[in-house]
């Protein structure tokens, strides 16, 4: 098959080609195609590649930028790895394409003991099952950062736009004006759809969230929360302020008191009421509070019960419930 390479990645074995219009390639001429290197014969001229028979391309990446494929795509490649996994060896190789990802993330790279430790907290059938939920958890985060570099920029230019339409309405421009409010319309519908959810304080909400111990039951809730606060704080101007906020929306106050050695009811308040922090946490009230499926949420878990039954499920699942129905 003739055509141009458009990114390999030599850690996955994969290959992305776009194929040359050519109509001795077949069906696939003019198409964007990947295919896994791992039997790819050597080339044997430049511009002709080898395509597998009959390859399926469900799990290709789709992001090209920097010859990169795109996380959501490396994921798939490990759960498909995950899944085939028929001895330990191929087990392993499966958590090291996730803990490439997860170290692309900034996120730390799984070992046998995380995982073991893992198994035994989400009560989990052995080590595989622990890594089919930390692939899952893998990806929630990583898309939390992404969208939350999306939300950074959008605000950028929300500012940006506020100034053009003030500029416009003052020298007496209509048009300049309408096209600026237009186009900030669209930028607040976009941040909407990346954290649906309005603002809601209630910091017992937040603490008891935070503070809850990991387990099958409070898993998807807390993690719910983690995500909304990586995706909130990823363009945060405060790099201390969010580190010491990731810290305490995942971990609570034994998080804080590990890592920076908080002992004291002040010192752990420092890093909830910080501007930025009360801005973020009323913004993850608002979305546990108004966007909590906890059965829908609970099938990302592995050997989770779609019915939670923990005082802290039933205690928020009532609170949704109850803030939901215009007779409360």
């Amino acid at each position: 098959m003739s055509g141009t390479e458009v990114a390999h990645d030599p850690e996955l074995k994969f290959r992305r080609v776009q194929v040359s219009d050519d109509p001795a390639n077949g069906d696939l001429a003019g198409k964007q195609i990947g295919f896994s290197t791992e039997q790819e014969p050597p080339q044997v001229t430049s511009g002709t590649f080898s395509v597998p028979e009959g390859y399926h391309s469900k799990f290709l990446p789709t992001d090209t930028e920097g010859g990169r494929f795109d996380p959501e795509a490396k994921l798939n490649v490990a759960q498909q790895k995950l899944t085939a996994a028929k001895s330990n060896a191929e087990l392993q190789q499966a958590i090291i394409d996730l803990n490439h990802i997860r170290q692309s993330y900034g996120m730390p790279a799984l070992d046998d003991k995380m995982l073991s430790a893992r198994s035994i907290e989400m009560k989990l059938g052995g080590v595989r099952d622990a890594v089919q939920s930390e692939l899952e958890r893998t990806r929630g985060i990583s898309r939390a950062k992404d969208q939350g570099q999306e939300l950074g920029a959008l605000q950028q230019e929300h500012v940006q736009r506020q100034a053009e339409l003030d500029a416009a309405l003052a020298s007496g421009d209509p048009a300049a004006a309408e096209a600026a409010k237009l186009r900030q319309d669209e930028i607040l519908a976009r941040v909407r759809e990346l954290h649906p959810g309005r603002a809601y304080e209630d910091q017992n909400l937040i603490r008891e969230v935070a503070n809850a111990p990991m387990t099958p039951e409070n898993a998807p809730l807390k993690d719910k929360a983690h995500e909304a606060a990586v995706r909130l704080t990823e363009s945060a101007v405060d790099k201390d302020a969010k580190e010491k906020f990731l810290t305490y929306m995942q971990f609570g106050r034994k998080g804080l008191q590990m890592k920076y050695g908080m002992t004291t009811p002040e010192q752990m308040a420092e890093v909830v009421n910080h501007p930025e922090a009360m801005e973020w946490r009323d913004r993850i009230g608002g979305l546990l509070v108004d966007g909590m499926g906890l059965q829908e949420y609970g099938e990302r878990y592995l050997k989770i019960r779609a019915r939670v039954r923990s005082r802290l499920g039933r205690r928020l699942t009532g609170r949704w419930r109850c803030r939901s129905a215009a007779t409360c």
